[in-house]
């Protein structure tokens, strides 16, 4: 740790073998300032307790009070780097160079680890991951993205490469238009470093990470034609149910008009049995309305009767 931050009297953690992550701690006692980069320090636990010997900085990890969430931090790093490892391709892989591309236009402070240690996991505050995942169509809860994200003792959102991915494509799936402008702007600065000044070095580079503004383009077109074809079914949605509503429509017109019918029809038998009546011919004019009316309801009648 920072040698700024050791303090005489206070306690610290130390770790015999710095580089060993997850390795366990033994608790010291700065005593006195030996030389640059070097403490005396009494042990304070483990098989040295009350031993008085010198220490290098490179050895104190954390303060004492920091320890216990300082091992839960590597425990959960560790966990998250393996599963990292098995999904990212390395630094130079199209897929790592288009993440890194357009997490870098959503304008927000991140860090993208993409070196062998780091596996391709994004580190980004919490409310700089809530901001972008506002912008996108994801979960808006960044502890939510993935099982194993988690924010460490210093509040930062760690999330492994899948996630860097998946949340890389969502960003340009919402924001074609911010990703494409920083892929021209990338090419345009890049392109324009090579005319001026050529280095082979450069050029391959610059051919190197083309794979990558290209891919990452394409989650911007891939976006647009689904977008595209979203409008297409919403349009085809649309007419079918105006083709439903028109046609029912003419149903209901057809219907009005058989009623209209029946009824006129109807009153025309009525004026034709009160005509017969009236010229003597009662019977058939009792014959013609039970007619009429018809089986059903002349039986209900009779029942009546």
């Amino acid at each position: 740790m920072d040698s700024n931050r050791v303090e005489v009297g206070e306690r610290f953690a130390y770790r015999e073998y710095p580089q060993r992550r997850g390795s366990p701690f033994m608790s010291v006692e700065i005593v006195e300032k030996a030389r640059t980069g070097k403490w005396k320090v009494r042990f304070m636990d483990g098989p040295n307790a009350g031993l008085v010997d010198f220490i290098k900085s490179t050895n104190i990890i954390v303060p004492w009070a920091e320890a216990e969430g300082f091992l839960e931090d590597e425990k959960r790093m560790h966990e998250l780097i393996e599963a990292s490892s098995a999904e990212w391709k390395g630094p130079d892989d199209p897929v790592t160079q288009a993440v890194d591309t357009v997490l870098r236009a959503t304008g927000e402070e991140l860090f993208f680890h993409d070196g062998e240690r780091g596996a391709g996991h994004l580190e980004i505050s919490v409310e700089a991951a809530r901001r972008v995942l506002m912008r996108t169509g994801l979960e808006w809860e960044p502890v939510e993205l993935d099982p194993l994200g988690f924010i460490d003792r210093t509040g930062k959102l760690h999330l492994p490469f899948r996630t860097s991915l998946k949340l890389a494509q969502a960003f340009a799936a919402a924001e074609p238009d911010s990703v494409n402008i920083s892929v021209m702007s990338e090419e345009f600065r890049w392109e324009e470093d090579c005319r001026r000044e050529y280095r082979g070095t450069t050029v391959d580079l610059v051919n190197k990470w083309r794979a990558g503004w290209a891919l990452a383009k394409k989650w911007t077109k891939a976006a647009a034609k689904d977008h595209e074809v979203q409008l297409s079914l919403d349009e085809l949605r649309r007419r079918v149910e105006s083709t439903f509503a028109a046609m029912w429509q003419k149903v209901g017109g057809i219907e009005r008009q058989r009623t209209t019918e029946i009824q006129r029809l109807r009153s025309l038998l009525e004026r034709a049995a009160q005509e017969l009546k009236s010229l003597g011919a009662s019977e058939k004019a009792d014959d013609l309305l039970s007619e009429m009316i018809g089986p059903k309801r002349r039986a209900a009648a009779a029942g009546k009767e």
